[in-house]
């Protein structure tokens, strides 16, 4: 028995089905696909955390602002009409994936554009209302449209499950960060705009690699208005909306209450938990969407019970031993307390992400229900963000995240025991065929 057939039989046990032909095929490429980007992540998490290393905390913390700016400019737009194209794209004829391609680049393209031309156009009023400096809150808008073009070739890539050159964008993505690392050591005195000059090269250097398919976007006349594709556009843009000024709008509170050097801290603490956290999901979530949007919802619901949320004591060990390496390489103070609570937040945000990744994945239905838990979500944080902050610090707004994830996890695991029990219902249009528009 090869190692592809354990994974196989392992699937059908852990789920309780049998490995469809499609299922198959997808755990068979998933092995080089898993190695590719383990690579590519170590690349790019020991780049920025390098670049934390070099910086200091308080010029730390104004790449986290530029970053968080850009994050608001670009991953709802790209997230929203790339996972519209992933959805209904996946294991489509050119028929159907070129027309959707083509709309979902100039859906992100234009919108990202005119997003981050009002950023940049409003930075002066925006400065005064966050408490920072202009230039900040320019930068990240410009870096926003970086950022969209490099979203947009991975959904690009992973609607067409094209992992090669999936894998290709992040491995390139990651050694543009550690060559400017090396760069910089050139500097005598790096500083934030070095760093945000950094990132957009990675970006642009990333996208490359998907050259390809944005080439075939914009070289023919097709044209896309599929009305359920448009709607779970807009589902999908209102849960990206949601999730994104959640994880990244806390930058922005920190700063106001406690200044740049905290939130650098606070970058470094988020990113070796949530965002180590967020790597490690996004890189089953990348693969399994396809499948997800393909396939039996109550057999990967199945799958996810029995493995994640079992797993958790373990994955909360993990990651506090691997935070406490990952701060000491960046050379920022430590503080346990702060890495408990930060790690437990990690966990909470694994079990959210993947629950949600399974209910959105159910086209028009589950883009609704996503919008709705999204929604009620950024209702909490608005309210507890600033007391969570005045009242406990870094270590409140940690906290905070812990109560919101766990609860999106709740109420996800609470959809998925009401939705439909599969999602594979498109016809050769890629239209959602249950009518639930």
């Amino acid at each position: 028995m090869t190692i592809d057939d354990w994974l196989i039989a392992l699937y059908e046990r852990v789920s309780g089905t049998a490995a469809t032909p499609r299922s198959s095929a997808a755990i068979r490429r998933f092995g080089p696909y898993l190695g590719g980007m383990i690579v590519a992540k170590g690349l790019s998490t020991l780049g920025q955390l390098l670049i934390g290393r070099l910086l200091g905390p308080a010029e730390f913390g104004r790449v986290a602002v530029v970053l968080a700016t850009a994050n608001v400019v670009a991953v709802p737009l790209a997230g929203a009409w790339g996972t519209a194209f992933v959805r209904y794209a996946a294991a489509q004829p050119d028929s159907v994936w070129m027309p959707l391609l083509r709309w979902t680049a100039m859906m992100t393209l234009a919108s990202s554009g005119i997003v981050a031309a009002v950023v940049v156009a409003a930075a002066p009023f925006l400065a005064v209302w966050l408490d920072l400096p202009p230039a900040l809150v320019i930068a990240g808008g410009v870096l926003g449209v970086g950022m969209a073009l490099w979203l947009l070739a991975k959904f690009a890539c992973q609607g067409r499950e094209d992992w090669g050159r999936f894998v290709a964008i992040e491995l390139l993505w990651g050694l543009g960060l550690m060559l400017g690392c090396a760069a910089a050591l050139r500097v005598a005195v790096p500083t934030w705009v070095y760093a945000v000059g950094l990132f957009g090269f990675a970006y642009l250097l990333g996208t490359l690699a998907a050259g390809k398919y944005l080439v075939a976007a914009f070289s023919q006349q097709w044209t896309h208005r599929d009305r359920p594709v448009v709607q779970f556009g807009q589902f999908a843009l209102l849960t990206s909306l949601g999730n994104t000024i959640i994880l990244y709008a806390d930058r922005f509170v920190a700063q106001r209450a406690l200044g740049f050097s905290e939130v650098g801290v606070y970058q470094v603490y988020s990113f070796v938990t949530v965002g180590v956290a967020t790597l490690l999901v996004t890189l089953v979530n990348n693969f399994a969407f396809p499948l997800f949007a393909q396939g039996d919802l109550r057999a990967f619901a199945r799958l996810f019970r029995t493995s994640f949320v079992r797993l958790s004591p373990l994955i909360v060990g993990v990651l506090y031993l691997a935070g406490l390496a990952q701060i000491g390489v960046t050379g920022f103070p430590l503080r346990l307390g702060l890495l408990a609570i930060a790690t437990l937040s990690a966990v909470a945000c694994i079990l959210a992400a993947f629950s949600g990744n399974l209910v959105l994945s159910q086209g028009v239905v589950g883009g609704r229900v996503s919008a709705r838990i999204s929604g009620l979500s950024l209702l909490t944080f608005a309210i507890g963000a600033i007391p969570a902050v005045r009242l406990g610090g870094l270590f409140g707004l940690f906290a905070l995240y812990t109560f919101i994830f766990t609860g999106m996890f709740w109420l996800y695991q609470r959809a998925l025991d009401l939705l439909p029990l599969s999602a594979s219902s498109l016809d050769a249009t890629g239209r959602d065929g249950r009518g639930a528009c």
